[in-house]
């Protein structure tokens, strides 16, 4: 159920990580962590909107490696 806070932040914390997979064609590792957490906080300020999710995606430097 995605109504708790929880399972929302690791759907669209799962949701940032496919899209990076998908736009580089390498998974995330563990030193991105940091990274996916600020996208994940830009998410959450604009109430988890996919289209402003996807914008903190692409202005994030992960995308643009």
């Amino acid at each position: 159920q995605l109504l708790t806070d929880a399972n929302r932040d690791r759907f669209v914390r799962c949701f940032i990580s496919k899209l990076l997979t998908y736009a580089n064609g390498v998974e995330p590792d563990e030193s991105d962590f940091v990274a996916i957490n600020k996208i994940l906080s830009r998410a959450a300020e604009y109430g988890y909107r996919i289209v402003d999710t996807i914008a903190a995606v692409i202005d994030c430097e992960l995308f643009r490696d």
